[in-house]
Formats: C-alpha cells, sequence, structure tokens
C-alpha cells in the first residue's frame, strides 16, 4: 500500500512532467503551424500522420456598440431615442448599496439570500527548499 509521503511525491513528479510536456506541446503547436502557413498548407500527411488546420470563427457583439448603433438607426427613421429592439435591465449599483450598508440605512443580512458562493479547493505541491539541495 502506497503512503501518503509517496502519493504526494508521485503526484509532484508526474505534475512536473505534465508541466514540462505542456510547455513542448505549446511550442511545437507553434512551430507545426508556422510551417504550415509558410508552405500555404492546411493539410498535410507524414508517413505516420494527417496534420490539418482549421480556424474556428466565433462572434460576438460588442453590446455598448450595438446599442449606441441601434439608437442612432432607431431615431433616425423614427425620431425618437426610445428603440423597441433594447430592453431596460436593472442593474444593482454596487456602490451605492456599499454606500447604504456604511450609512445604515440597509441592513446586509437583508441581501444574505442573494450572495451566490462557490468554493474551488486548489492543490499545490512544491519541492521543499531542504529537498531541493537534496536533488
Amino acid at each position: 500500500m502506497e503512503t501518503f509521503e509517496e502519493l504526494v511525491e508521485r503526484y509532484y513528479l508526474n505534475k512536473q512532467q505534465e508541466n514540462e510536456l505542456h510547455k513542448r506541446n505549446t511550442e511545437d503547436n507553434t512551430t507545426i503551424k508556422t510551417h504550415m502557413h509558410l508552405g500555404s498548407m492546411t493539410k498535410t500527411d507524414t508517413n505516420n500522420y494527417t496534420v490539418s488546420i482549421t480556424e474556428v470563427k466565433s462572434e460576438k457583439f460588442n453590446d455598448d456598440k450595438l446599442v449606441q448603433k441601434l439608437r442612432e438607426i432607431w431615431s433616425k427613421d423614427h425620431g425618437s431615442m426610445e428603440c423597441p429592439w433594447l430592453k431596460m435591465v436593472y442593474v444593482p449599483d454596487m456602490e451605492a448599496i456599499e454606500n447604504a450598508i456604511y450609512e445604515n440605512e440597509l441592513d446586509p443580512k437583508m441581501l444574505a439570500d442573494c450572495k451566490e458562493v462557490s468554493v474551488r479547493e486548489n492543490l499545490y505541491v512544491k519541492l521543499k527548499k531542504e529537498a531541493k539541495n537534496d536533488n
């Protein structure tokens, strides 16, 4: 049966290998893509592998620019800024809320059920300085 010490050591060594592999793979990925771009290739074969590059395009509106553009279009055609393609969205003013709590105008306990709390555990394993010197 493996001891806790052995488990931690194995994890640490494997994590180091994983990080090194990730670094090398990232560098290799960039190099392969560069070679393919220089050769104007999107797909090629080696003795054992087929290599291809695909381009994935994703689009997303810039909300601020979109709101401004829709207002401009609507007001140009209809003479008013009240555009039916836009919704009024209520957003908490956190600064005003903090001030209200500070001024005792609002009890923070009344807002407790509005909080969403998430907890994530992170594991960190580092080699002790004494152990580094032993290696």
